[in-house]
């Protein structure tokens, strides 16, 4: 795909129609194990989450979390916010099972979250409804309505997923696992230490179902002059040195087994694929570089960071007619799912 600026420094998510729904594809955990941290900052933007407005007041039995919700802390049930970012993070066409295996990705993170101890970061609260830090949160309400004649067949199938896997985590050692996801992966998924530098047992590299390439957007290729590349890589990195043609810039390119580029140098600079990736706006950082027709070229599989569950695999193991939990034991291999 020809962009004339290509260079946008910020990636905009995936907007689905029929039913809208935002995908957040954060691309740094969440939350490392205690005592461990990343190197990674997302520069991941998404549009805002709708405001939930009245929100329910939980009843005494139910299970509640705090967030910072449009700048203030309030308490919710557990399950209600379960719903709420799964009608953001999923599109509610996506099959039922698909949609089961997210609910409990996000009950997982979201009872993680409530395993740490609290830190001023927000407000004293335990979770956000910054995309960037947290996750996307919907208003159900609001959704509903914009859907028109199917908003009820929509909220419905969410809640439904919600419903069903009611009280459900992954846990691990005892404890809940960090449940990241992303959107689409490419061959394989990958390895957490390859791309946050931090070995986590259950976010291993699995393969991608064989359906999953096939979806539309799973390759896509960036075109753009090399003097624009010029222009915005040495801002980033003046020391850089981009003399001579485009096709003598790139050199060492270390990738991990799925193909994702782990670090390369551009022109005497080393640097990590994700900051490459960030850099250029990519969808991924599993891509290769050309050089065509006075043209740099670069193809990338896949949407995300690639740990953890590949929402768009979820749905095509759903459509091959596996249930939500052996989604969720494919993608998070040695967790076990407490029912």
């Amino acid at each position: 795909m020809k962009r004339g600026l290509f260079f946008a420094m910020v990636l905009w998510v995936c907007v689905f129609i029929l039913p809208v729904a935002i995908l957040t594809m954060a691309d740094e955990p969440k939350d490392l194990p205690a005592g461990q941290t990343g190197s990674i900052t997302s520069q991941t933007k998404t549009l805002p989450p709708v405001s939930l407005t009245p929100i329910p007041e939980p009843s005494e039995t139910e299970e509640t979390v705090t967030i910072l919700l449009r700048g203030e802390v309030v308490e919710m049930s557990v399950e209600l916010l379960v719903a709420a970012v799964t009608a953001a993070e999923m599109p509610a066409l996506f099959p039922e099972e698909a949609l089961k295996a997210q609910a409990v990705a996000i009950r997982t993170y979201i009872a993680y979250k409530k395993s740490m101890p609290l830190t001023d970061k927000y407000k004293g609260a335990v979770l956000c409804d910054d995309p960037a830090s947290c996750f996307a949160v919907a208003d159900l309400a609001a959704l509903k309505k914009e859907w028109g004649d199917k908003g009820e067949e929509y909220v419905s199938r969410i809640t439904s997923a919600v419903e069903a896997t009611k009280g459900q985590i992954l846990v691990s050692d005892g404890g809940p696992i960090l449940a990241v996801f992303h959107a689409m992966s490419g061959p394989k998924t990958e390895n957490a230490e390859d791309v946050w530098g931090v070995a986590v047992p259950y976010l291993k590299s699995v393969y991608a179902p064989s359906g999953e390439s096939d979806l539309p957007r799973y390759e896509e290729n960036m075109s753009f002059v090399p003097s624009e590349f010029k222009t915005v890589f040495l801002k980033a990195y003046p020391d850089a040195n981009l003399s001579g043609t485009p096709d003598t810039w790139f050199s060492n390119i270390e990738r991990t087994d799925s193909g994702m580029v782990k670090r390369l140098t551009v022109g005497g600079v080393s640097l990590s694929g994700m900051d490459f990736r960030f850099l250029c706006g990519l969808r991924s950082a599993n891509f290769t570089i050309s050089y065509q027709s006075d043209r740099l070229i670069l193809k990338t599989l896949g949407y995300g960071h690639g740990v953890g569950m590949s929402q768009h695999g979820a749905k095509v193991l759903a459509q091959e007619g596996k249930t939500y939990e052996e989604i969720l034991m494919h993608y998070y291999q040695g967790a076990t799912l407490l029912k």
